[in-house]
């Protein structure tokens, strides 16, 4: 449960706590400050910067006793407490805790259970021990039985009968369990396993019945933490609401050798915001390699004693004593000092403290250019980038952004044959470049033929299929084209990179001249799937394009989906049919039609008709062609955004331009229209319906149907073979797109009643940035306030000068909802927002924050979900069993997720909701698929238990009946209690996150079956 602040008022009455804190082992500092008769509680994982966890107001007299004290969860159980260092607090900064980590905690919707820790190449060791382990973890505070369970991948190992995982708890199993148990000096290690982990493998744990509850994709490459091959550190699971298979979820260890059976801690030192910040590893002479580093902190470090290597084990270079590196400061040393250089070719580079027992910084890094050198942008940042200017020990230089560059991703073709996959390059200089003998480095397989040349301005497109191409764009051809790449381009998200040849001649100690190639990398993108990157280039018909491609390539917002609208024809869609099989409901008869798409996406609808009797009877609905407005047709549900289109229609003006955030469904989630008369009877009538439609993006399949389903017609439209852009300008193509805004957030991610905020944001544009401003609003006021943003060490800014805006919101009362986004103008007075507007007809989106939202000291976690009045009101005034997604904010202990949506959930037979935050409801909440929660999109659903919302008082009958079907042996679905709040307001007591039959479920039991498809049945 962490710290948290605990009162009561007047004495003898029940207690109250607030505020949750991390506990950090072995120092977790507490600190109680009295002004009046104001009590503030504060954590600190250093003693310097302090958290506040909560406050009360008590009268007191002057003068009390101050204590400290410890008691026992069992009565029948001691339990001990060690206190230290108990003094007057001076020199307190109250801030937020910066410890990029979260709590320990679940990273699966499959269970509670995690793999928390694995050394996969421990240190070398004289004694010739093997520390190599696996540790698991059960984030819930009750016991697992896991008997039968195993462990597998590169090791196999299965759990003993009555291995019992108690909660809040960890389990150690170790290659040589008595090593172990020998060096860290803990009991209870399970093994041995077959097998070894490997330095780039997978480890997967499987229940009794072999159901894949985690899976741990884990590399030794880049986005993986590098420093635990080798090193001494281990991998530990430090944000585990990424989900593990993320990267983004794991560290290394806070100290080489690991934590096994515990906690992995923080240590707080100066040294920490000492990185390596710009290196040049290619050079011929004069120029010499070099290694800077950077103080990226408003204090100056000394980094005497401390080491610099390109090997994990052997410290090549030790920092002369007195080194201090000033506040935002540089220090570097080139080869000459360091008595070593570089690989031209790649290698990595280790950054250690002086005793050595934790890595620092460690930097993986490929070919390198001669005499051009990498570096952090901006100063300080994770990601490394070419520098225009070799800036050794001063600030770094802007990115090199070469001409050839990737302008285009058809990665997921609507068809779902990757046979129309295809990479297109850019030539966006002045001069035609031989791009012969370049290669993709990463994402696919392929070695660009000899005397490739793209001219200036020109385009290469590099196919999956390339004859397959000639004959769906006419404008490609074999000057312009080449293939076929080898592998696939993924439909999840990965690293793409092209790459040119150099060779690098190298001269050993005994004068041995050795030749190689280093493959430098051109450019690079790693793209990723929804969210920021895009709603129709993964399988919605669009290609993923550049839009200016002097930008930043590596950023989502400087691309966008291919257009595609105009490219379509019309089609008929028409079906005659008995008209059987329905239902009569009310004896309405027949007395409208729905229309609408079977996924999410955009189309245009014409001439709907709808004859009883057959083709030749007469069209009885009414307005079939839109030529007097939308009149008799109601747009609802999931089609709620549908509209009017007055210039594109089946020869005519006017259509139905439907959209569609997810597909037709019961009820209401659909376009309606009325019929200009009634059938009674349509049982054993012959009719024929028929519509015209026309493709705009996302899903390609219509449906019409009558009410009561007595006849449908369903068809695919007619889509384009010359989807995306090949070999010419891109749609979305501008000469200044703005500046791209990213890596938005704002602090603390749940603020306290009256507690300033600072919101944060990188900003870049190869122009130059104006301004960049902070627009924020106390909802539900429509008025912002504008706030300019800075990079100058104040106004909540933390460290000058390293690429981060911020700005300062003052506290606001308990409850009280704020929104707000970012705009930034380049140097050419071209803006941009974020979040930035889908132009989907939805309302425009913000970023959410809820003031004196509880956070609860508990076990069990906590969900909180932020939304303006302008959203609860569109939810609320949607009929209950609307499937369209409204825009929020959703929260989970540190973890914020932006532009995530929400909607009721639940059988329609139990659908008695007002309002999302009203009366007992059930949720289905969807993250951004860049930016998973437990690794998981979809979190259908947030269930309150029982029937109807929480009339089940136990909150045990439905996990009673799956706990039964789980000893049958039978597949069955995890639902784990939670804590939800909605504006600040609780849900209930607890809430179930509950799977239901879904992909995930698919790759839990059916992992090795591709075929088929699973339903969850609903009488």
């Amino acid at each position: 449960s962490g710290c948290f602040f605990e009162w009561r008022d007047p004495s003898g009455s029940a207690a109250a706590t607030s505020g949750s804190f991390p506990v950090n082992y072995p120092a977790t500092w507490l600190r109680l400050q009295r002004v009046g008769n104001q009590f503030t509680g504060y954590a600190s994982y250093d003693g310097q910067t302090w958290t506040q966890v909560g406050s009360a107001s008590i009268a007191m007299p002057a003068t009390i006793y101050f204590g400290l004290a410890v008691s026992s969860h069992n009565s029948n159980q001691s339990a001990t407490a060690q206190f230290r260092d108990v003094a007057d607090v001076t020199g307190a900064v109250v801030g937020t805790l910066s410890v990029n980590s979260e709590p320990l905690g679940p990273s699966s919707r499959k269970t509670g259970l995690v793999i928390s820790e694995i050394m996969y190449k421990p240190a070398p060791r004289g004694d010739g021990r093997n520390l190599e382990f696996i540790e698991l973890f059960n984030a819930n505070p009750f016991y697992e039985d896991i008997s039968g369970y195993r462990i597998s991948g590169d090791i196999d190992f299965t759990f003993p009968t009555n291995t019992i995982v108690a909660g809040g708890s960890f389990l150690v199993v170790a290659k040589v369990p008595a090593d172990i148990q020998s060096v860290y000096g803990i009991a209870e290690v399970l093994g041995p396993y077959t097998g070894s982990l490997k330095t780039s493998g997978t480890v997967r744990l499987r229940s009794e019945i072999d159901a894949i509850y985690v899976e741990v994709p884990y590399d030794n490459k880049p986005p993986w933490p590098v420093a635990a091959d080798g090193t001494g550190h281990s991998l530990v699971l430090a944000r585990s609401s990424y989900g593990e298979a993320d990267p983004r979820a794991w560290d290394i260890s806070d100290v080489a050798g690991g934590s096994p059976g515990g906690v992995d801690g923080y240590h707080a030192s100066p040294l920490r915001s000492v990185m390596v910040n710009e290196f040049l590893a290619h050079t011929d002479p004069p120029l010499y390699d070099y290694i800077e580093l950077y103080n990226h902190s408003n204090q100056s470090v000394d980094v005497s004693g401390c080491t610099l290597s390109d090997d994990p084990v052997t410290n090549l270079f030790v920092i002369p004593p007195n080194t201090i590196i000033p506040a935002r400061g540089f220090v570097y040393f080139d080869e000459n000092q360091l008595g070593f250089r570089l690989s031209a070719v790649g290698e990595t580079i280790y950054f250690k403290n002086p005793d050595g027992s934790r890595v620092l910084d460690c930097v993986q890094f490929e070919g390198q250019e001669n005499a051009v050198s990498m570096g952090r942008w901006p100063d300080g940042a994770s990601e490394f980038y070419p520098m225009q200017t070799r800036t050794p020990g001063a600030a770094n230089s802007a990115i090199r952004v070469r001409d050839v560059v990737i302008n285009e991703i058809m990665y997921s073709p609507i068809s779902g044959n990757d046979n129309e996959q295809y990479v297109e390059l850019y030539n966006k200089g002045a001069n035609a470049i031989n791009v012969g003998g370049w290669r993709f480095t990463a994402g696919i397989d392929y070695l660009i033929p000899t005397n490739t040349v793209i001219p200036a301005s020109g385009y290469l497109v590099v196919a999956k299929n390339a004859a397959n191409l000639f004959v769906r764009y006419a404008n490609l051809n074999t000057n312009n084209t080449v293939g076929d790449f080898g592998g696939h381009l993924s439909g999840s998200g990965e690293r793409l990179a092209v790459s040119m040849p150099d060779v690098v001649i190298n001269t050993n100690t005994p004068g041995i001249t050795k030749t190689n190639i280093a493959w430098i990398v051109v450019d690079e993108v790693t793209y990723g799937v929804g969210g920021r990157w895009g709603q129709w280039s993964h399988g919605g018909g669009s290609s993923l394009e550049l839009i200016d491609p002097r930008s930043n390539h590596r950023l989502a917002s400087n691309w966008a989906d291919s257009d595609e609208s105009g490219k379509a024809p019309w089609a008929n869609i028409e079906v005659t049919a008995t008209m059987d099989n329905g239902s009569d409901y009310n004896d309405s008869g027949v007395d409208l039609v729905q229309v609408g798409l079977l996924g999410a996406g955009e189309c245009l609808i014409d001439n709907v008709e709808f004859r009883p009797g057959g083709p030749t009877a007469a069209n009885i609905i009414a307005n079939p062609d839109f030529e007097s407005g939308l009149g008799s047709w109601t747009p609802q549900g999931d089609h709620v955004r549908s509209f009017l289109e007055t210039a594109n229609g089946f020869l005519s003006a006017h259509s139905l331009h439907i959209r569609a955030s997810d597909q037709m469904w019961t009820a209401a989630n659909c376009v309606r229209g009325d019929l200009t008369t009634i059938v009674p009877d349509a049982s054993g009538q012959t009719a024929t319906l028929r519509l015209k439609a026309k493709w705009l993006k996302g899903w390609p399949e219509v449906l019409m149907r009558v009410h009561g389903n007595w006849i449908e017609d369903t068809g695919r439209m007619a889509i384009p073979s010359n989807l995306g852009t090949p070999g010419a300008r891109n749609s979305r193509a501008a000469a200044n797109t703005g500046p791209a805004i990213y890596q938005v957030s704002h602090s603390p991610a749940i603020p306290a009643a009256n507690q300033s905020v600072v919101v944060t944001a990188r900003v870049h544009d190869p122009d130059g940035i104006q301004s960049v401003q902070l627009n924020y609003r106390v909802d539900p006021s429509g008025t912002y306030t504008k706030v300019t943003m800075a990079d100058n060490g104040a106004g909540g800014d933390a460290v000058a000068g390293d690429g981060i805006f911020s700005a300062t919101i003052p506290g606001l009362a308990s409850g009280t909802v704020m929104a707000f986004y970012v705009q930034a103008t380049d140097g050419l007075s071209a803006t941009t927002r974020f979040p930035t507007d889908l132009a989907n007809g939805a309302p425009v989106r913000e970023c959410v924050v809820c003031f004196g939202d509880a956070t609860p000291a508990s076990s069990f976690g906590a969900y909180h979900l932020w939304l303006t009045q302008n959203v609860i009101d569109r939810w609320s005034n949607l009929p209950n069993m609307s499937n369209e997604p409204h825009d929020g904010t959703w929260v989970c202990g540190k973890r914020v997720i932006y532009n995530m949506s929400s909607r009721y959930a639940g059988s329609p037979y139990h659908q008695q909701f007002d309002t999302p935050v009203g009366n007992y409801c059930h949720y289905h909440c969807d993250m951004p698929e860049d930016d998973k929660f437990l690794g998981a999109t979809s979190f259908n659903k947030i269930h309150a238990p029982g029937n109807g919302p929480f009339d089940d008082d136990t909150i045990q009958r439905e996990q009673t009946c799956y706990w039964m079907v789980r000893q049958l042996g039978l597949p069955w679905n995890y639902r784990r209690f939670v804590a939800m709040y909605v504006n600040g307001n609780r849900r209930g007591t607890l809430m179930e996150d509950s799977q239901v039959p879904n992909g995930d479920v698919i790759d839990e039991y059916f992992s090795g079956d591709t075929d088929g498809q699973l339903y969850k049945l609903q009488p």
